[in-house]
């Protein structure tokens, strides 16, 4: 049986990345949060995995793992400061803990990093602080470096049923063979799909909706329906949509709480006019599930067959997100389990990620003797 590679995660939020980094072959030594709600969440999901309940800037690495131990640091520091739906106020907010993942990276000296945060990261007005920290990520210690490759991914391309972009920026220490590391291309497109729907019509096979209730086809989809249809869809398979994701959860209509978990007790869903919303299209992947309430208002809704649309439920945010339906989500109330989901990194995203870092972290070990 192949050895367990090991993980520290900081910032593991309700665990996302930390599960998906397990299904990939990592064994957490800790997880490191500051939220009581996600640690008790961590708790629940990862029982014998040790919980650092507080702030990261509080946190001796070195009572961790010696330096050198561990294989991979990964986390997601908190994304308000650069998030596109905020203020933006990057390096100058508190809330900014890039500096705290490049602690953790100069006390820990793993084979990799994994470091996720939002598209925002790249905008022009953070270009400056974004490359000082690619440079300090890719040499955070004298004698220490890393080869740093930015990702900017939409998770839908991997098979998340959710439009969610995220940049994904990985290091490989400079005795790992980084220039033989590359970042997976996707496996899942949006053309397929509209090669499903309106070419093979497979897609409405599979889910027998009304004409009238299909989604519509807007200028831009036409024309890459046109050249789907003169290309072919490619060998990618269709991205996967909200209603692939929550179709055996029932039908989307409006919300029958007796026919839900707890979970869906914790709110009464919102139903609004769409043209104050934007809401998830059931026929696409869903919306960035968002972590604020007034976001999540907003953009979390899903669109009613008779053009309403209701506020998602809890059990079709974790489909989105791809936990499984058995994740434990330990909240105060309402608003904490939508801040937990909102935040998460998609299950199948960090797996994808982890799968690739796993193979090329097994890949060094016959050349170095199975040698740490």
């Amino acid at each position: 049986m192949p050895e367990l590679l090991t993980s520290v995660e900081l910032f593991a939020g309700a665990g996302g990345l930390a599960l998906g980094l397990e299904r990939a072959g990592f064994q957490a030594a800790a997880l490191v949060e500051f939220d009581k709600n996600a640690c008790a969440t961590l708790r629940a999901n990862f029982p014998d995995t040790p919980v650092i309940e507080g702030d990261v800037r509080g946190v001796d690495w070195s009572e961790i793992a010696a330096p050198g131990e561990t294989d991979l640091v990964a986390g997601g520091p908190p994304c308000q400061p650069f998030s596109l739906a905020g203020s933006q106020r990057g390096e100058a907010d508190e809330r900014d803990m890039i500096p705290e993942f490049v602690r953790a990276v100069q006390g820990l000296r793993p084979k990799a990093f994994l470091m996720e945060n939002v598209r925002g990261l790249l905008s022009p007005r953070h270009a400056d602080y974004y490359r000082r920290v690619l440079e300090r990520l890719a040499e955070p210690a004298l004698g220490l470096r890393y080869t740093v490759t930015p990702n900017l991914v939409c998770a839908a391309d991997y098979g998340v049923p959710q439009q969610r972009w995220r940049v994904l920026v990985i290091g490989i220490r400079e005795d790992q063979n980084p220039e033989g590391f590359a970042f997976p291309e996707p496996t899942h497109s949006f053309e397929a799909l509209l090669h499903s729907q309106y070419v093979t019509g497979e897609y409405w096979h599979r889910h027998p909706v009304p004409e009238d209730d299909r989604l519509p086809l807007n200028k831009p989809h036409a024309r890459k329906l046109a050249l789907v249809k003169q290309n072919g869809p490619g060998a990618l398979l269709p991205w996967r949509t909200f209603r692939d994701a929550t179709c055996d959860l029932g039908e989307i209509g409006p919300v029958d709480r007796s026919h839900h978990t707890r979970h869906a007790l914790w709110r009464e869903p919102i139903v609004n006019p769409p043209w104050k919303m934007h809401p998830t299209r059931p026929d696409l992947p869903a919306n960035t599930v968002l972590a604020s309430h007034s976001g999540s208002a907003r953009f979390n809704m899903v669109q009613l067959p008779e053009g309403r649309a209701r506020e998602l439920t809890i059990p079709e945010r974790l489909r989105a997100q791809t936990f499984p339906d058995t994740w434990q989500i330990i909240a105060a109330g309402r608003q904490s389990a939508l801040k937990q989901l909102g935040n998460a990194v998609p299950v199948q995203l960090g797996q994808v990620a982890g799968n690739v870092i796993a193979a090329h972290l097994a890949a060094q070990r016959p050349a170095q003797g199975l040698a740490a």
